[in-house]
C-alpha cells in the first residue's frame, strides 16, 4: 500500500500562485489540505475546491494557528497517513521541492525534515540574512544543533508528533521556531537542501526585520518553559 502524505497549506489572502502550487501538487498524486486563515476573497479557494481540501477560519488567526487547524484535521479525520509536509502559499518554494521532502519523508517516516535554503546566494536581500543568521545561531546556543534555515516553512512531519505539534504554544510566524526548539529536545532534525526563491513578485506576509525580532524574543522566552 502507498504510503500517504498531506500537504498542508496556510494561505492569508493568497494570489493566483496558490491555484499553481495546487494544480501541479495534485498532478503529481498529491492529497492536499489548504487552511484559509481568514482571507478577504474567497474567489481563489472556490477555484481549488475540487482540487483540495478546504478549510476556512472566519477571521484571520495567524499562519500558527492555521497550522494548528490542519495539524488537528489531519489527527481526527486522516489517522493512517504517515506523515505530513507544510508549504507556503507564496511561491517561497519549488513544487518540485515541496515533491522532495514528500519523497524523502516517505523513506524517512521517523524523521522530523527541515527544507533549507541557501542564503549565501545574493539574490537574498541583506536582511533576510542577517534575521535567519541571528534566530539559527540562538537555536544553536541553545540546543545545540545546527540549522542552517530555522525560519523556513518547508518541513515533512511524521504523524506520531503532530499530537505534541498542536499543544505547542503560538498563533503566528514564532509558532514555527517553537516547533523546532521543542522538537530538537528530543530528536535530531534531518536537513535537505531546496532552492532559494527570492523575488519582488513574491507577495509574501512576513517581514523579515519585525517578524525575525519577535521570533527571536520569542525563543529566548519558549527556553524558560523547556
Amino acid at each position: 500500500m502507498e504510503k500517504q502524505i498531506l500537504i498542508i497549506i496556510p494561505a492569508y489572502n493568497p494570489d493566483s500562485c496558490l491555484i499553481e502550487i495546487v494544480q501541479e501538487l495534485k498532478k503529481l498524486g498529491n492529497q492536499i489540505i489548504v487552511v484559509n486563515d481568514g482571507s478577504e476573497h474567497k474567489d481563489y479557494f472556490n477555484l481549488i475546491k475540487d482540487q483540495a481540501i478546504i478549510i476556512t477560519h472566519e477571521r484571520n488567526q495567524g499562519k500558527g494557528q492555521a497550522l494548528k487547524t490542519g495539524f488537528e484535521y489531519v489527527l481526527n479525520q486522516c489517522p493512517k497517513v504517515i506523515g505530513v509536509v507544510t508549504a507556503d502559499a507564496d511561491g517561497q518554494h519549488t513544487i518540485q521541492d515541496i515533491q522532495k521532502l514528500v519523497n524523502t519523508l516517505k523513506e524517512n517516516p521517523e524523521n522530523f525534515i527541515l527544507g533549507v535554503r541557501d542564503f549565501s546566494q545574493k539574490q537574498v536581500p541583506l536582511k533576510n540574512k542577517i534575521g535567519n543568521y541571528c534566530s539559527n545561531f540562538l537555536f544553536y546556543l541553545k540546543t545545540g544543533q545546527k540549522l542552517k534555515d530555522t525560519q523556513s516553512g518547508l518541513r515533512a512531519i511524521p504523524i506520531k508528533q503532530l499530537k505534541q505539534l498542536v499543544c505547542i504554544k503560538g498563533e503566528r510566524f514564532e509558532y514555527e521556531i517553537n516547533v523546532l526548539q521543542s522538537i530538537a529536545n528530543k530528536i535530531r532534525i534531518k536537513q535537505v537542501k531546496i532552492c532559494t526563491v527570492y523575488s519582488k513578485k513574491i507577495k509574501s506576509h512576513y517581514k523579515p526585520i519585525t517578524h525575525s525580532i519577535q521570533i527571536i524574543k520569542d525563543m529566548i522566552t519558549y527556553s524558560k518553559k523547556i
